[in-house]
């Protein structure tokens, strides 16, 4: 006679799984400091500079936007006191957060049948979406809304970590029954992976606009964070031009132009944000 191994008690709450996840839980140190000392209008450039040089990765990153189209088109910058001073708070708080996110967005997302190429066309490409989308319609936290949309997700991340087992059900469930993967997640787990994205995001101290936007990217009338609508029409954008964020068969995210209308958009800067709008291969520039 055969014997049923009972699976493990889930988590019951979107902490207890990310505090299941200590890879995960945290931004490495020196980012984390360094994020903390940009907030504190004491800290020096030169201080945040000497500590950012104790980490090669996050060095590299800052100077490579540094020297970006994007930052300084016209001058190149060879140090990293220079770099800092020029970039902003926020430019470099996003820096930061892009580059110790960039590692998570490699693994891929087996339970939900995306391999890594695929799950990063689809986080770059919602970033994309979301800060367009935010520009478009000036949304209050624009300034955070690539951050948003590129880490809209990662909740899925945590959960491929922690309980693959679960996220693996709740797509067949999905699949089964035609219904969006975050619901199912609530059938077989008790929340979503936006849920759990926004407890990491707060984990890692990132601003509560983002924390919100992306916990609320599923159900935006949830909340009054314009930005978690935002979000939410990303996604659903990134999915209409082919860079999909759901596995196989499993319902994808319907784009309403009436939520974008609602924002303040009229059908003439909708229809351009739909046709200018291009999936973001790996490797490129968000």
């Amino acid at each position: 006679m055969l014997s049923v191994v009972p699976r493990a008690p889930l988590p019951e709450s979107p902490e207890q799984i990310v505090s299941s996840a200590p890879e995960l839980e945290a931004l490495p140190v020196v980012a984390q400091r360094v994020m903390a000392m940009v907030r504190d209008e004491r800290t020096t450039v030169d201080q945040i500079a000497a500590l950012l040089g104790t980490d090669q990765a996050l060095t590299a990153a800052v100077l490579r936007y540094a020297n970006s189209g994007t930052a300084m088109p016209n001058r190149r910058v060879a140090s990293l006191r220079q770099a800092v001073a020029r970039m902003g708070q926020r430019a470099l708080s996003e820096v930061l957060v892009r580059a110790c996110a960039g590692p998570l967005l490699d693994r891929g997302l087996p339970p939900y049948a995306l391999p890594r190429r695929v799950a990063w066309r689809h986080a770059a490409t919602a970033s994309v979406a979301s800060r367009d989308l935010a520009r478009l319609v000036d949304a209050p936290g624009r300034e955070e809304a690539s951050v948003a949309g590129l880490l809209h997700d990662v909740g899925k991340m945590v959960l491929t970590s922690v309980v693959p087992e679960a996220a693996a059900e709740a797509v067949s469930v999905a699949r089964s029954r035609r219904m969006p993967v975050w619901q199912a997640e609530v059938q077989v787990m008790g929340f979503h992976h936006g849920q759990v994205g926004g407890a990491l995001l707060r984990s890692w101290g990132l601003p509560e606009v983002v924390v919100d936007a992306v916990a609320f990217h599923h159900e935006p009338a949830q909340t009054a964070n314009q930005l978690a609508m935002v979000v939410h029409l990303a996604d659903a954008a990134a999915h209409t031009v082919g860079a999909v964020g759901s596995g196989g068969a499993c319902l994808q995210p319907d784009w309403d132009p009436a939520e974008a209308h609602s924002l303040g958009a009229s059908p003439e800067q909708v229809a351009q944000f739909l046709e200018t709008l291009q999936c973001v291969e790996e490797g490129a520039a968000l």
